[in-house]
């Protein structure tokens, strides 16, 4: 499967060339590594233009993050190793993150009080998560589908737009889910800080993820999510940026109803809440971090202390033995200066033995004794 127009607005969209990963190639079955990016500017969205049928998604999809995908993808791409423990712990530092930064949104809207949630893309697990006094169905690829009803007040949909071919489709299939005050929660990567234009200018210069088709065929922009909710009859109403992935979270509902338009009424007011406590939250990690960096800096200061302390010791333990050898060598120079004095006067009283007049007369006395010891 193919698009070359775009998936959101059936608009003409530019193109770069760009490789399918050597997983997704495998594990769908595909015939080809090649492909193109393509960039929609009149959404701000940029999409994969190889797409992938019902049968590749069902293969890429079912048992999805299971023994066997795990097994594959490792394979393929030892770098995932350190994922799997992420992704297989529901209460590992990934997941508590992204539910803390959506469980922060919904405390700011109390609005929000489902009795039914669908987690579409999910398996029940988030939703249950985030509205734990509602009834839970969910609809996904892998885990399958429980639907307790036909319409929903509530329908979550956490990264999943980025993974599906037709997300227009699924969009309206979504909208036709929920009931008529009903809302639609959903958030979607945003890894890029500045317009996907540049990154792709960027990156078709230098390489990079929008270069390479893995399971992200989509790649979304606040006007891109914009865009998807119109045809659906749906507007956001409320939308933000998660500080942990970083996500796009946008909630949505149809404009008119009141539900709906009481959240419209309450955004500005609650944005502006969201802010500060942002600002609030990461001023408080801010000042952990200083903490913990003092901390750090007094332990290294007082390590540094110890050994200062220990090395002043052993300095003067030095300097100790050095007096006590300068002395010693102080004596052993006096001793040695004795000794070439007495000997200095030993050679002075022979030179003078030499000198004297009896030594000369006996010199034939003691020549005449060799002599005769000899004989």
């Amino acid at each position: 499967m193919h698009s070359e127009t775009c998936p959101i607005c059936d608009g003409p969209a530019k193109s770069a060339k760009a490789e399918i990963s050597p997983f997704l190639v495998e594990r769908c079955g595909l015939e080809s590594s090649a492909t193109l990016v393509r960039y929609c500017a009149a959404c701000d969205f940029a999409f994969f233009e190889r797409r992938l049928s019902p049968a590749e998604s069902a293969a890429l999809y079912t048992g999805y993050r299971g023994e066997d995908y795990n097994a594959q993808r490792l394979r393929l791409e030892p770098s995932y190793a350190p994922y799997i423990p992420l992704f297989e712990d529901r209460l590992s530092a990934y997941y508590r993150g992204r539910i803390g930064d959506l469980l922060d949104v919904v405390a700011l809207l109390p609005e929000i009080a489902p009795a039914s949630v669908l987690d579409f893309g999910g398996d029940g697990d988030m939703a249950a998560r985030l509205f734990p006094a509602a009834e839970i169905s969910f609809l996904d690829a892998s885990a399958g589908e429980i639907l307790r009803r036909e319409r929903f007040d509530v329908i979550l949909a956490s990264q999943v737009f980025e993974h599906l071919t037709d997300p227009r489709e699924a969009i309206i299939r979504m909208a036709g889910m929920l009931e008529e005050n009903g809302l639609l929660l959903l958030d979607l990567p945003r890894d890029y800080e500045f317009a996907l234009s540049e990154a792709l200018l960027w990156q078709e210069r230098h390489g990079g993820a929008l270069m390479v088709m893995h399971e992200h065929i989509n790649h979304f922009s606040p006007r891109a999510i914009r865009r998807l909710l119109a045809p659906a009859g749906l507007v956001s109403l409320f939308e933000v940026q998660t500080p942990y992935a970083p996500l796009m979270l946008s909630i949505a509902g149809r404009a008119g109803a009141p539900l709906a338009q009481r959240i419209l009424e309450v955004a500005p007011a609650r944005k502006l809440q969201w802010t500060a406590d942002g600002i609030r939250r990461r001023q408080a990690a801010d000042l952990a971090l200083a903490a913990e960096a003092l901390s750090a800096a007094q332990a290294e200061a007082g390590r540094l202390a110890e050994e200062l302390a220990t090395a002043t010791a052993e300095l003067r333990g030095a300097q100790a033995a050095q007096q006590s050898l300068s002395g010693q060598l102080n004596a052993v120079k006096a001793e040695l200066g004795s000794a070439q004095a007495s000997l200095q006067e030993s050679r002075a009283a022979i030179a003078a033995l030499h000198a004297s007049t009896s030594w000369r007369l006996s010199g034939p006395l003691r020549g005449m004794s060799r002599l005769v010891g000899r004989g």
